[in-house]
């Protein structure tokens, strides 16, 4: 990429000295004798005097931000390794005295000054490092519950300083507060009263537009809600499955909750008598399925009951119950003998195609985490 340069004209008194401050590894832009580059650039500041009857032993000094940093072809106070200054002569027998600094950072900027014969005939460009990004704290992960106050806060640093906008990715993004919009401006996102609907993740975004690749840093925090069971029943919408006698079925419950249910506390009972996991009956509870990616934040429980075989004993009104410690929910799913509904001509009836086996899942979110 060529490089960038732009004149500052500074008017030194008896003489013109004018520095030329040339970017040599980014762009960048001068305003109003303003400097701005990347964290990690190197830049070159040249001062050129046009008398050279002007120029004092030495030649003119270079003046840093920091107290005791001082550059000259005879003088170098500083880190050696960071900076360096040469002496170039010029057609015309101006002389230019060249003040090169590698490796910047926020600790370098400030005013850096051009200073020839008489103090007070000196000038000074500012230079400003420009970093990405970085958040450096968010609020942890918290559990409330319905109408309580919770605060959430994320800071960051960067030059510019960065714009801090928050968004709630899950389970919707929908913002709290009746709050228009997917983003929140801010440091500090509270809320008031926090619904069902206002828990999840809620993800921090920082950015100040440089550099372009790296202009956006993003953290997430989660705000775990204590609330009981809802409970629907995996039936397509149709609260009763037909299966022909003597073959074998499977009904899935799906629950969103938390803490989600033990699989102790996730019970299947037929016309209102408990059954247990024997007799022809499996149940299986699993917290994740198989299509979905493997969470630590998850609320869904899903169980399974297989009937090995159907027939007018085990037909009835069949209900899952999930429990936690904020109270249990149910739904009814009803079994009766007959013909097995086929879906969109594929040969499979609803209800094996919405069930799946314990085993089944399982391997499958085994593949998932192996791949």
């Amino acid at each position: 990429m060529r490089a960038s340069s732009w004149a500052l004209v500074l008017f030194f008194g008896p003489c013109l000295v004018y520095c030329s401050i040339e970017i040599t590894s980014n762009s960048g832009q001068i305003t109003n004798g303003q400097i701005r580059v990347d964290n990690g650039a190197s830049i070159s500041l040249v001062c050129t005097v046009n008398t050279p009857a002007a120029i004092g032993p030495g030649g003119p000094l270079w003046n840093g931000p920091k107290e005791g940093l001082a550059f000259g072809p005879l003088v170098l106070h500083g880190d050696t390794a960071k900076y360096s200054v040469t002496e170039e002569e010029t057609t015309g027998g101006r002389t230019q005295f060249i003040l090169e600094m590698r490796n910047l950072n926020l600790a370098d900027e400030g005013d850096y000054s051009c200073q020839n014969l008489n103090p007070s005939e000196k000038e000074s460009v500012t230079l400003f490092v420009t970093t990405a990004p970085t958040i450096y704290n968010i609020t942890a992960i918290q559990t409330a519950t319905a109408g309580q106050y919770v605060a959430l806060a994320c800071k960051a640093s960067g030059s510019p300083t960065p714009e801090i906008r928050w968004r709630h990715t899950r389970p919707n993004n929908r913002l709290p507060n009746g709050i228009e919009g997917e983003f929140k401006k801010g440091i500090h996102f509270n809320i008031t009263a926090i619904t069902l609907e206002d828990r999840g993740e809620y993800e921090c975004i920082a950015s100040n537009g440089v550099p372009k690749a790296k202009s956006e840093q993003k953290k997430t925090t989660f705000i775990r809600m204590n609330y009981e069971p809802v409970v629907t029943a995996l039936t397509d919408e149709n609260p009763e499955v037909k299966i022909p006698d003597g073959d074998s079925a499977s009904l899935t419950c799906k629950s969103m909750a938390f803490p989600r249910p033990s699989t102790n506390d996730v019970l299947w009972y037929l016309d209102e008598v408990l059954i247990n996991d024997v007799d022809g009956y499996q149940v299986d509870v699993v917290h994740q399925l198989p299509s979905e990616k493997v969470d630590p934040y998850d609320e869904t429980t899903y169980t399974t009951l297989n009937i090995n075989v159907v027939n007018s004993n085990r037909t009835g009104e069949y209900k899952c119950q999930f429990s936690n410690e904020r109270g249990s929910s149910a739904a009814t799913i009803s079994l009766q003998i007959g013909e097995r509904e086929v879906i969109d001509g594929s040969g499979k009836d609803r209800a094996s195609v919405l069930s799946l086996s314990l085993v089944t899942i399982l391997s499958m979110i085994l593949f998932s985490l192996v791949h």
